[in-house]
């Protein structure tokens, strides 16, 4: 099984794909907030991308560039549904599912032809999470 802490076992190609997609996501609903950027720093410092693979990744931030080109060097199907969970994970993350993460993962989801249960099932799993967080919160005040 694949998980984040294994991305820097990944070829170059296969991390910026990972990394552009988590921005593309990121950026879906037209603002990165801290939580989702401290989100995306955590699995870039997994990769151990190199600076100039950053400057790249960020390109998507302004080119909204394709989306297949971006994915189209991740073919392991547990790296695909790695990142299939992270980005409803950090689409989850700043409290709101905003319609376009939604359709921007139903994208990925098609594209690696994974079911639609499948991605429900991540995206409950992500919710479940967050209400877990929440109540933690509630604890505390």
């Amino acid at each position: 099984m694949f998980e984040t802490s294994d991305l820097y076992q990944l070829p170059e190609s296969a991390k910026l794909g990972f990394i552009k997609a988590l921005l593309a996501v990121a950026n879906a609903d037209g603002t990165i907030d801290l939580s989702e950027s401290s989100f995306i720093q955590r699995v870039i410092e997994s990769a151990e991308m190199s600076e100039e693979q950053l400057f790249e990744a960020r390109k998507v931030l302004t080119e909204q560039p394709n989306l297949e080109v971006i994915l189209e060097d991740i073919s392991e199907q547990s790296v695909a549904r790695l990142l299939v969970q992270q980005l409803v994970l950090l689409a989850h993350i700043d409290g709101e599912y905003h319609e376009n993460e939604k359709r921007l993962i139903a994208s990925v989801v098609q594209h690696f032809k994974f079911e639609s249960k499948w991605l429900s099932g991540v995206e409950a799993w992500a919710q479940d999470g967050m209400n877990w967080l929440q109540r933690g919160r509630n604890f505390i005040g």
